[in-house]
């Protein structure tokens, strides 16, 4: 079929009402194909369509205005851009910026052009008779406006490129685009012109505090911007900037708010996607953490706060477990860099019924490497995604740094480590075996472990980093080696030859930066009232996580155990935590009751659970009650459980 024919095709289908079928004519066009003047025929339908609605469908005038604004570069001088984009307006009852645009229309020739039902002489005659009447666009006072701009580049960046709103039925709505910076290697997209609007809080919230608000959110540095921002590139590329629009008129055409945890799904039924090439269905708002506590809100001259909410995609099982929990326990489960960028190929970390995978935990995914070995395509074995993984493994499982989870698990992968079988390659153990999947996850490490990793693997301090000491040898190595060139490509490790060399090396690099971390650490202050000698097993057929809290207390000073409970600990130390927590009969009451001057928590140092058997064996009868129990020790030394208040 030839353009002609198509557009042809199209006008016959716009004079019988079937704007329906034209819509999914052309949005079935595949992206990057769409020309101009389909995006121009689409826009049109959807304002059919919208208009043919009583009252008119602001969704569709919104989707209309979306797809105009994208090819407005082009359109500006297009009479059928200019009277489409007019009636959009029109339908708004934005009548004095509609009536600019529909008078270009008329005088270019256009004035005779049907669309929404009304000419665009129609139209525009309309416009003149009710300008007197308009409701204006909200905007920032300059001085407001100059606040807000300057609050974004101290704290999220300076930016050259916004994406300036053509159309405004209620606030300028405008994107900044940060491009990747020192410390954020990421295109960072924020609204500007959200917090004009003081949106309705409800009573017991002060308006003047969480009533206004601008949005943000974070796309990965190779994400293709110029085709996003252009809209060349098509939904898989455009969403986000969608998703910044759509979320920051909620409010206003909702008469709503929006604040710290809340939801915002794309579809009512919570399954629709932003695009099909990402399953993400609706987001979260979060605080900016990667920029730091200045960056959450800024102040306006007029006394008011307008707070910054970063917008984290999710699946959709993941809202329907907020909404059955709450934001922290998603929080929870969700790894800083999960929360920080968007990673369109990250996995949920909420099946289909409602259980936590775990993979919000993941201290590294071979995915990732293995996408820079393809992406690039670097001339190594796609095993090497797989030796800086390996190596870190080896070091904890030396040192003693894995859970009883992972050592019940495998016991086979511990004794090939510490017996260093002949010819056992700890990579195809990541790669290929399914308790690992090729990923190494935190509740694979014990308390230490799960510590030293989240102080060194994943921290975001760069002054002591695995990636950045690994990226360290392999800079040194290949300097040596090929006379200060490294490998074309960038990211030296991939290149680096598995090896025993190679563990030697990162061990000594690894032990260094272990020793820094316990030196940074805290241990109880006195000997234990049972030395360790003196303790005798009493839990040999135990499985499952043997950590616990105990007071020093009880294990330094051998007071008596007077009250133990079981919590559900935190995902992150699920591989050792066993829940329990152990403490004399008073300190339970500062438990319990303790607010923000409780010291308790800092009574509390982690054990073994045959540990504290060893100073009172009735525990050990109790060790698999469920979560949420609690005993209190009797005076005959028995236990007996009670349910807290």
């Amino acid at each position: 079929m030839t353009d002609g024919e198509f557009f042809e095709r199209l006008g016959r289908l716009r004079e019988a009402g079937e704007f329906g079928m034209i819509i999914g004519i052309i949005e079935a066009v595949p992206d990057g194909k769409r020309t101009f003047r389909m995006t121009v025929e689409l826009a049109r339908a959807y304002c059919d369509f919208a208009s043919s609605q009583s009252p008119a469908d602001r969704d569709m005038l919104l989707r209309a205005a979306s797809l105009l604004d994208e090819v407005g570069t082009d359109g500006q001088n297009d009479v059928l851009w200019l009277s489409v984009f007019g009636a959009v307006l029109f339908f708004f009852e934005k009548y004095d910026e509609a009536a600019g645009y529909l008078l270009r229309a008329v005088n270019g020739g256009a004035g005779g052009e049907q669309i929404g039902g009304r000419t665009v002489e129609v139209m525009l005659s309309v416009c003149r008779g009710r300008i007197d009447g308009i409701k204006p666009t909200e905007v920032y006072t300059d001085d407001e406006l100059s606040a807000v701009e300057e609050h974004i580049k101290e704290n999220f960046g300076s930016y050259k490129s916004v994406l300036r709103e053509i159309c405004s039925p209620d606030v300028r709505l405008d994107i900044c685009v940060i491009p990747p910076c020192e410390g954020h290697d990421c295109y960072t997209l924020v609204t500007l012109g959200m917090g004009a609007h003081r949106m309705d809080v409800p009573d017991d919230v002060v308006p003047e505090t969480f009533g206004r608000a601008e949005l943000m959110i974070s796309l990965p540095p190779d994400w293709d911007i110029a085709s996003c921002m252009s809209g060349a590139g098509g939904e898989a590329l455009y969403w986000p900037i969608r998703l910044l629009k759509d979320v920051a008129r909620l409010p206003i055409e909702n008469e709503t708010w929006l604040g710290w945890g809340h939801t915002v799904s794309a579809t009512a039924d919570n399954m629709g996607t932003y695009d099909k090439s990402v399953g993400f269905s609706g987001v979260m708002l979060v605080t900016p953490g990667a920029y730091g506590k200045e960056a959450a809100a800024c102040r306006l001259p007029s006394g008011d706060e307008v707070n910054f909410y970063q917008l984290v995609p999710l699946y959709p099982s993941e809202i329907k477990y907020k909404l059955k929990n709450d934001a922290d326990a998603l929080l929870d489960l969700l790894s800083d860099k999960m929360l920080s960028v968007v990673d369109v190929s990250r996995p949920a970390v909420v099946d289909r019924d409602g259980d936590e995978v775990g993979y919000g935990l993941i201290v590294d995914d071979a995915r990732t490497h293995i996408e820079k070995i393809r992406k690039n395509s670097l001339p190594v074995d796609e095993l090497s995604a797989y030796s800086h993984m390996a190596a870190y493994l080896r070091f904890c499982i030396e040192h003693d740094l894995m859970s009883d989870i992972f050592l019940d698990a495998c016991p086979d992968i511990e004794a090939a480590v510490l017996e260093q079988h002949y010819g056992f390659d700890l990579r195809l153990f990541i790669r290929d075996d399914e308790r690992c999947r090729g990923v190494l996850t935190l509740p694979f490490f014990n308390c230490d472990g799960v510590d030293f990793t989240k102080w060194y693997y994943i921290g975001e301090d760069d002054s002591h980093s695995y990636m950045r000491d690994l990226e360290a040898y392999a800079e040194d190595t290949f300097s040596k080696r090929l006379f200060g060139r490294p490998p074309k490509g960038g990211d030296r490790y991939l290149y680096l030859r598995w090896g025993e060399h190679y563990y030697r090396a990162m061990a000594k690099v690894m032990e260094a930066r272990f020793s820094q971390w316990l030196a940074g650490t805290e241990e109880p202050e006195g000997d234990p009232y049972i030395s360790k000698d003196e303790l005798v097993d009493m839990l040999p057929n135990f499985t499952g996580p043997r950590g616990c809290l105990a007071t020093d207390r009880i294990i330094i000073d051998g007071e008596p155990v007077g009250v133990i409970c079981r919590e559900i600990p935190e995902p992150a130390d699920r591989g050792w935590d066993s829940g329990w927590r152990i403490m004399t009969a008073d300190e339970y009451d500062e438990y319990v009751d303790g607010g923000d001057d409780s010291d308790i928590d800092d009574k509390f140092a982690v054990y073994d659970l045959n540990t504290v058997c060893n100073y009172d064996s009735h525990i050990v009868d109790l060790l698999d009650a469920p979560y949420g129990a609690c005993y209190e020790r009797g005076d005959d030394g028995s236990y007996y459980r009670f349910d807290e208040d």
